[in-house]
């Protein structure tokens, strides 16, 4: 549905910083835009590119405040060439919404156009009609897994579940590009590195 699960956010702002420098960001499925009203202010000078389905959407949330560039149309039908290259790519509750296939495909045409990708998907047994009368918003892979996941589409390299209420929610951190591998290896390190109390105390 338009209004994605803050299960996974934190997690993937906590792994921006491995794009490096922040310039340009494509968000796939926007929904509501959550991600640019979460990630915005701490990338002010980025240009913000959103793509979504369902036209609708853009007055019902005001997502033309929310993007510099709006697509309407199905993703797998963007020539993403022509919208050049970008250093963050947001795929949140979108893949479900396709074949496993077109998933896969999809997939594979984003990570040579960004350095770092998120996708984030529920998890189970998630069934999900037509919301706001957008039929898109059906679920067509209704039971995706962690093991699924990791192994459909294997540039994942780091990952977390969280589950919230009802949902559960796995975020994934995808790239080809080695550097951004590196400093998410890092990222991951330091993470395990610090002591579950390091923060006791603390305001």
């Amino acid at each position: 549905m338009p209004y994605s699960s803050i299960a996974g956010k934190s997690w993937i702002g906590s792994k921006i910083a491995a794009a490096g420098t922040v310039r340009r960001i494509l968000d796939v499925g926007v929904g509501v835009g959550r991600y640019s009203s979460l990630f915005r202010e701490r990338h002010p000078d980025a240009e913000w590119v959103g793509v979504e389905i369902w036209a609708p959407y853009v007055e019902q949330f005001g997502l033309a405040q929310k993007y510099d560039q709006l697509i309407i149309s199905d993703v797998r039908w963007v020539d993403l060439a022509r919208l050049g290259l970008f250093d963050v790519c947001f795929c949140g509750d979108v893949l479900e919404h396709m074949s496993a296939s077109d998933a896969q495909q999809l997939v594979e045409r984003l990570l040579p156009r960004c350095r770092l990708l998120f996708i984030s998907i529920p998890l189970g047994f998630c069934p999900q009609g037509s919301v706001f009368d957008n039929p898109f918003e059906r679920h067509v892979v209704e039971d995706y897994s962690d093991e699924r996941i990791r192994d459909y589409f294997p540039a994942v390299v780091d990952g977390a579940v969280e589950t919230r209420g009802a949902w559960t929610i796995g975020t994934y951190a995808l790239s080809g590009d080695a550097e951004t591998i590196a400093a998410l290896h890092a990222l991951r390190v330091d993470d395990r590195s610090e002591p579950p109390d390091a923060h006791a105390g603390q305001s």
